[in-house]
Formats: C-alpha cells, structure tokens, sequence
C-alpha cells in the first residue's frame, strides 16, 4: 500500500489492523478487533511513521492465515491514522483513512442469498412510489449484483432498476427503488427475480393499487359545484317567469 501526504506539513502516521462489517445501507463500519478476529492475521511494516508535505510511503501488509480456520471470508481494515491535534475551546481532532481486505479462506463457499418480502404500498394514488427489498445473505462470501446482474423489477410493464451494491457474508442490506410514473388506475403486480446463488433465482411479487383519489375528488367537487351552478339558474329562471306572470 502507498500512502501520500498531500497536506501543507508533516504528520505522524500509526497503522492498525481492525473489523470490518456492514450496514444494511451499505455504510462500512470499522471496530476494534475482537479476540477470535482475523485481523490478528495481519501484520504491517512500518506499523508507525513521520510523512513529510509531498512525500509517500509504502506500507507492507502480510496476512497469515492460522492452521485450518473456518472457510469463507474475513473482513479486516488496514487504518491509518493520525494524532489528535488541539483546535480552539479545547477539542481534539484526529484523522484516519481506511482501506478494506477480504480474505478469502479456502474451503466451502456457500452462497446463500435470502430475499424478505418485496415492500410496497398497498394503496398508492400518483407516483412515485417506493419499492424496497430487505436481502440477507447467510453465505460466507460476499456478493454483488452490478452492471448487467443488478436487480431489476417490473411493474404493468415498467422496468425499475435498484442500484448497484454488494452484500457482504453474514450481512443484510435493504434497498430501494422508485416507480415514477405508474398508470392512473390499475391493479398492478410489482415483482423482481434474484439469483440467490448455485444457479437458484427466487421471485418476491407485491400488489399495488393505483387510484387517482386527488383526480376523482376534483372531479366530484367540479360536478357539486355545475350542480349547484345550474340549480341556482334554474331557480332564478324560475322566479323570472313567476314575476312576469304577476
């Protein structure tokens, strides 16, 4: 690894080895390791260096696996941080810059990707509408649906493309997409095949009801008020006749 200081002056750097993990909105979220942690695997040469302005460094990561561990992937950070430095009104502020390792254990690679319920409103009266898929992948490895494997659902013949992402092993992620121009009024089937791995696809699949309720109810007022228009003609016709005849 080659770190750079592109800052104005020197700065000591420390490196250390932590867990990765991450959160259901992809969000990576490095902590300290923990007894059993593969981060234990990891050693760094030099672990602790000054970095003069413009200069860079290269770091040596060596990762030594112990004898037969658990097949499948281990998440470790390499951080490299930096001293709290003294601001005013006596706050420290400390930095630190991350990269992330998968290492991948030798052995069985499970892929078990578990899809939930795809979630939509059940009444919708314009769009967009939201479309959300909570995913569990209860493998040991990772795995990314991007580019042409990202998901892709349809609704009444519209396609709508979740975004990129990847799922780590033994995390969940939830994800969105949106419907922006369903039809006025239908009952519409919402769905999305995912490969859940080995060759095996699932299918989740919502109703969603479309009424333009804003569209009708203005509708009804326009026909309350001609109503009530003409019946007020009617009557003052009414009374102009009943006038002339007196």
């Amino acid at each position: 690894m080659n770190i750079v200081n592109r800052a104005a002056v020197g700065v000591r750097i420390t490196v250390e080895s932590a867990e990765f993990s991450q959160e259901t909105d992809g969000e990576i979220t490095f902590r300290p390791p923990g007894p059993v942690s593969a981060a234990s695997w990891v050693t760094m040469s030099p672990s602790s260096f000054e970095l003069g302005p413009g200069e860079s460094r290269k770091v040596k990561v060596k990762v030594s696996v112990p004898h037969r561990p658990e097949p499948g992937e281990r998440y470790i950070g390499i951080l490299f941080k930096t001293p709290p430095r003294q601001t005013s009104k006596n706050v420290q502020v400390a930095g630190a810059v991350a990269s992330q390792l998968m290492v991948n254990v030798p052995g069985k690679a499970i892929h078990k990707i578990v899809p939930e319920e795809l979630q939509a409103p059940r009444f919708a009266f314009w769009g967009p509408i939201r479309l959300t898929l909570p995913i569990r992948n209860a493998g040991n490895i990772h795995r990314s649906y991007t580019g042409p494997k990202r998901l892709v659902a349809t609704a009444s013949g519209s396609r709508l493309a979740f975004p990129d992402f990847t799922v780590l092993g033994n995390s969940q992620r939830t994800l969105t997409t949106q419907w922006h121009s369903p039809p006025i009024f239908c009952v519409c089937d919402a769905s999305v095949t995912i490969p859940t791995g080995q060759g095996k696809s699932v299918t989740r699949t919502t109703r969603i009801i479309v009424i333009p309720l804003p569209q009708i109810i203005g509708l009804l007022a326009a026909a309350l008020g001609l109503f009530l228009l003409t019946r007020k003609g009617v009557r003052y016709q009414r009374a102009l006749l009943a006038a002339a005849r007196r």
